[in-house]
């Protein structure tokens, strides 16, 4: 599944029609808002922990195991985003660096010919491009693989299971990236990862 940010914030509001054709737009977009949401992810674990601690004066026990319960949801809500725009971000990026000459030796930016690869507005747009492909292509992929490895031995002794996980055999905080390898054999419990990897190859 592919979720493109950038198409469903520029493409459904009609004083938007014209910008939705400019990559700089579409970039910027597809990658500050999963940055943003993510941010508002984090606000609200902090919110609910300070409400919890200080309003409402929650026992430690109590405390600890209600943080513990909105680290998971915060965690599952986080991962799941990436997931998803993982895809159309990359495609994103890279499509920034891909540039066509024309007969009078100008160039200009194959996925939207109006923007000029001699300009300063792409130069900015490339070096952003560049640190957004730092974090996105790059290290998204690794977000996804660190959990993945520290969980490695209890991911590997689950019963074999296709979309029917053993969540009683299941550490809570595995619940919150169950979907990256529900549907795989416990031994290729790293093949999500994997096919990130292929997918951003091709």
């Amino acid at each position: 599944f592919n979720l493109d940010i950038a198409m469903v914030i520029t493409g459904q509001w009609p004083c938007y029609v014209d910008t939705a054709r400019d990559h700089g737009v579409r970039l910027m977009v597809a990658t500050l808002v999963p940055i943003s949401l993510l941010f508002v992810v984090l606000l609200a674990y902090w919110f609910m922990t300070l409400w919890k601690s200080m309003i409402a004066r929650l026992p430690e026990r109590e405390l600890k195991r209600f943080r513990n319960g909105a680290a998971n949801i915060c965690l599952s809500i986080g991962l799941l985003l990436l997931f998803l725009v993982y895809p159309s971000v990359s495609k994103l990026v890279f499509q920034t660096f891909v540039c066509s000459e024309l007969e009078n030796g100008e160039t200009y930016l194959r996925v939207d010919p109006q923007i000029s690869c001699d300009s300063e507005d792409y130069r900015r747009m490339r070096i952003f491009a560049f640190v957004m492909m730092i974090l996105f292509p790059l290290l998204v992929p690794v977000v996804f693989a660190v959990p993945l490895f520290w969980y490695r031995r209890t991911l590997r002794a689950l019963p074999p299971h296709r979309g029917h996980l053993p969540w009683a055999a299941m550490r809570p905080h595995m619940r919150g990236m169950a979907f990256l390898f529900s549907m795989y054999l416990p031994e290729f419990y790293m093949f999500e990862v994997f096919e990130l990897w292929r997918k951003l190859l091709q």
